[in-house]
């Protein structure tokens, strides 16, 4: 390399890109509520552990492990659907909004559940669905039937009759969110109804003051029971247009491609200003709720899958009339490749757009996404839980991410509906392209990964359970499960819990960034390599202005040249490929960033005299 491109390599690096962002505000009272310093460990039931040996995860399966949560450290676990299903949809088409579906236990068993994670400290959040409900619902079946009650209780409007055919059609161009019109022809009613998912999951008539009142009732219920929050999902698809318009075509795509969801722009069917009004009315009834039982906050979490990052902010609200505790953020989930630029791009598109007073949240994984280790690369897992347990803010963990587990290798299973669901003999279709991440979690290298006792899953079991499992990991000082239970136990410094954000990406191959809080001493650095190259000498001195301060090897690898105590200068730190390190800092009380400018200006100074 000559001389004068190291200069510019140098210069670079003086002025790169560097953010910072301020955490606590006064907003928040004077200290973090509990929500806001939690982990969330996300749990599907079906695949966590079976405890009377038929194959399917249950409640029971939850309770005799919850241990596992107590390990790990986390604050709360988040229940995908339990309630009564046909399970067409993995639970997210309701029979039964308040009761338990069989194959998961007893009512008795969930109130033995939220009694076991209270004997933890452990919160339990529900999965509530408020836009829809299975067409087997007794509410969709009494409104088939015009029940007076509930003949409006789902979107039913009057087809349009072709003349010259005499034959009926939808009412207007909708497509579903999985393809084809978002209508269904009901011969008994003679009209359609609205499905904006699969035809068997009609869509809830939330204009409707009735369906709001039994929706209130719903999470009456579970809050009597002890759920100390919800995670309403598909909520950007709660309220329609009225008179129901045609939605636009997107004119880049094909006309051929008319019953794809991406044909038309869906301005009438999503992210309509009354949905918020709605979820207001639910926000304001946890806090009623909370404020006449314990003054402990009943948490709201919402999902608007395939929403931008601005509509998504609106659910926060204000400072004077807040919506939501917090909507999810699936930045670090949407499909960024594996450049560090990119984190960085994503990271600050979600900070820069969080309203004042507003609490930021992280997610790497869901049961509709390929987990962490197959979306990007097996050996990032430690790193990208840094990067997700070290930011500002909630961070949510999907079940097995800590130990590093990857995708089902299967492409499609049948299930048997008489075993799984309410319909005897029926079978399910479930394509793992769209639930890749389902595989039952590796506690061992028992036979069927010690999941169940009996002699089959109810979904095959990852190959790789030999290797990667709970059991093993436990004991393996380095492993991704220990790094995991490190990183959350070092969420509880300050400088972590509500301090300040910097953040920068150097190259396209590592994420680096800064927690710290001011009248604390000590913060924290993470620095990721997101590349295979093994990088000899990273230089975040400018960048993250650590020129005079030394850096304390926390957090390391097992590939790591460093061990826990090293202490490293922050202008040649040794990235080995895929590599994750966290540092602490010790920072002076009284420092300022003048210091640091100084520095900086002299060192560009210097390359302006040598060129």
């Amino acid at each position: 390399m000559s001389r004068k491109v190291q200069l510019l390599f140098l210069l670079s690096l003086a002025f790169s890109s560097r953010a910072e962002y301020s955490i606590w505000n006064d907003t928040f009272g004077e200290h973090l509520d509990w929500w806001q310093k939690a982990v969330i460990y996300q749990v599907f039931p079906l695949s966590f552990k079976d405890s009377n040996g038929d194959g399917y995860g249950d409640i029971n399966g939850i309770i005799q492990n919850a241990n596992h949560f107590l390990n790990l450290g986390v604050d709360a676990v988040r229940l995908t659907p339990v309630t009564k299903s046909p399970m067409k949809a993995l639970g997210y088409d309701v029979s039964s909004y308040v009761e338990i579906h069989p194959i998961f236990g007893t009512m008795e068993d969930f109130k033995g559940l939220v009694n076991k994670l209270k004997e933890l400290g452990i919160k339990l959040i529900m999965d509530f669905i408020p836009n829809h409900t299975s067409d087997k619902h007794m509410w969709f079946q009494k409104s088939v039937a015009s029940d007076p009650k509930y003949k409006d209780y789902y979107v039913w409007v009057d087809p349009v009759f072709n003349t010259s055919t005499g034959k009926h059609a939808p009412p207007n161009n909708w497509i579903s969110v999985l393809g084809g019109s978002a209508w269904k022809y009901n011969s008994e009613r003679r009209q359609y109804y609205l499905h904006q998912f699969e035809e068997w999951q009609p869509d809830l008539n939330i204009r409707n003051e009735n369906v709001i009142k039994e929706l209130m009732e719903v999470l009456k219920f579970w809050l009597d029971l002890g759920v100390n929050g919800f995670w309403m999902d598909s909520i950007n698809h709660l309220v329609e247009k009225q008179g129901f318009p045609d939605e636009p075509v997107k004119s880049r795509l094909d006309p051929s491609d008319i019953n794809n969801y991406d044909y038309l722009d869906h301005i009438y069917t999503t992210n309509q200003p009354e949905s918020l009004d709605v979820l207001a009315n639910f926000w304001r009834q946890l806090e009623k709720y909370s404020y006449m039982r314990d003054n402990i906050t009943r948490v709201m979490i919402t999902q608007a899958d395939g929403t931008t990052t601005e509509e998504i902010m609106q659910q926060y609200g204000n400072q004077t009339h807040p919506i939501v505790n917090f909507p999810l953020n699936f930045n670090l989930i949407d499909d960024m490749g594996m450049s560090a630029e990119n984190f960085d791009i994503m990271i600050c598109d979600w900070m820069d757009r969080l309203p004042v007073g507003a609490w930021p949240n992280w997610m790497l994984g869901s049961h509709e996404y390929s987990r962490v280790g197959s979306r990007y690369n097996p050996n990032l897992v430690d790193g990208l839980n840094m990067i997700l347990l070290l930011l500002p803010g909630t961070a949510i963990t999907y079940y097995g991410e800590e130990i590093g587990m990857i995708d089902s290798e299967e492409e499609r299973i049948n299930i048997a509906g008489d075993s799984l669901g309410d319909e005897p003999g029926q079978d399910t279709n479930l394509t793992v392209s769209r639930y890749p991440g389902i595989a039952p979690l590796q506690w061992s290298d028992m036979p069927l990964a010690g999941f169940t006792k009996g002699d089959k899953t109810w979904f095959p079991v990852n190959s790789d359970y030999h290797l990667i499992n709970v059991m093993d990991q436990t004991t393996t000082p380095k492993s991704h499960y220990n790094i995991y239970r490190q990183l959350v136990q070092l969420r509880k410094l300050p400088g972590v819990q509500k301090g300040n954000l910097e953040v920068v990406s150097i190259g396209t191959r590592v994420l680096a960034f800064k927690r710290y809080y001011h009248g604390e001493k000590t913060g924290v650095v993470v620095t990721v390599n997101l590349g295979e190259d093994t990088l000899e000498e990273v230089n975040i001195c400018y960048v993250l202005d650590l020129c005079e301060t030394k850096l304390k090897a926390n957090i390391t690898t097992s590939k790591s040249i460093y061990k826990p105590g090293d202490m490293v200068n922050s202008d040649s730190i040794r990235l080995n490929s895929f590599e994750g390190l966290v540092f602490t800092f010790q920072q002076s009380l009284a420092s300022s960033r003048s210091s640091s400018t100084i520095a900086l200006l002299f060192f560009i100074s210097i390359l302006i005299i040598v060129w």
